[in-house]
């Protein structure tokens, strides 16, 4: 396989999921140097993923049905010396069978192991008994290389930032995956109030000699114009709590970069402070302990707690007080 030349790798799903991966793809560039590597991507994710200078070139897997039949002809029998299915999706896998080469992909979907098995597809699966993190390397093992832990963010473009940043700071990331009515209707309603985020912003002030920068995400939410108006009567507050709002994800990163530490809803944010290395507390659904690990087993630095309302999160005696002083250390 000294002669890899294009490789292929599908990953049309979330930021998140891409993080994950993007050891892999590092990993994969570094054995091969002088390869070309693609990725297909959702519309989303590619403002982001095009910024890692090991990704060679991006392209956008687009909606509906018209879209993807023009895709197909447009695709038909281009040739990769590596075809890789990491989000494990039958779009991506139908779509690959139209292009040469050979196909490796991570899969846990039952009718897809069938489907591979049949084409003689070679296939890893993506197994939650244990993280995915481990599946992926196996995967790279089935390639002939092997996955090199890395701050994959030492090859990524951050654009410059007009930023007024505080020299230490902790990011509390307020995003609608506090809310079920933004995110998952059948998760736990965490049902923040002004008030309650208040007591656990003062608790932190109170406790740690830091400050704190807010960050949101790309829904407006009506608590932040709240809190805003009562953080700028308070000089205690408005001195040491920065509300950095309408942020895009890139920016976000970079805030999170800068930090000492991070709380959040567990999703895209803690896999980048991962690869920071920052000390991370992370509010994750409880009955799916076993989901979260898989996505999340691999990680140093984490705190999890599961969701709960914030008037028991913000109890003064509450365990989540407890775990963000264990998190500031």
């Amino acid at each position: 396989m000294d002669d890899i030349k294009k490789i292929l790798i599908y990953r049309t799903d979330r930021y998140g999921d891409f993080l994950i991966s993007a050891p892999f793809v590092y990993s994969l560039k570094k054995k091969y140097p002088k390869s070309q590597i693609h990725i297909m991507c959702s519309a989303y994710n590619e403002n982001l993923i095009k910024n890692f200078t090991f990704v060679d070139k991006t392209m956008v897997f687009k909606d509906g049905f018209f879209s993807r039949f023009q895709m197909i002809f447009s695709y038909f029998n281009k040739k990769y010396n590596l075809i890789i299915v990491l989000d494990g999706k039958r779009r991506s896998l139908y779509h690959s069978l139209f292009l040469k080469g050979k196909r490796y992909c991570l899969i846990k979907n039952y009718f897809l192991i069938k489907f591979c098995s049949f084409f003689k597809i070679n296939y890893v699966i993506n197994s939650e008994s244990q993280t995915q993190f481990k599946n992926i390397a196996y995967l790279s093992n089935l390639i002939g290389f092997n996955l090199i832990k890395n701050n994959v963010f030492e090859n990524y473009q951050f654009p410059k930032f007009k930023l007024n940043l505080p020299k230490k700071y902790i990011v509390f990331h307020l995003d609608e995956k506090w809310f079920i009515k933004t995110y998952y209707f059948d998760y736990t309603d965490i049902n923040p109030s002004t008030a309650s985020i208040l007591k656990i912003l003062n608790f932190i002030l109170k406790n740690k000699n830091i400050k704190i920068v807010l960050t949101t995400g790309y829904i407006k939410l009506p608590i932040i114009d709240f809190l805003k108006k009562y953080i700028y009567k308070k000089k205690h507050l408005n001195n040491n709590i920065f509300i950095i709002e309408n942020s895009s994800f890139n920016e976000i990163q970079y805030i999170i970069s800068k930090s000492k530490a991070l709380i959040c809803c567990e999703g895209g944010v803690s896999h980048v402070s991962y690869f920071f290395n920052k000390s991370t507390l992370a509010l994750y659904e409880g009955d799916r302990k076993n989901f979260h690990n898989f996505w999340t087993g691999h990680m140093n630095k984490l705190v999890a707690h599961h969701r709960e309302d914030i008037k028991i999160l913000s109890k003064s005696n509450s365990l989540f007080y407890k775990k963000i002083l264990k998190t500031l250390g």
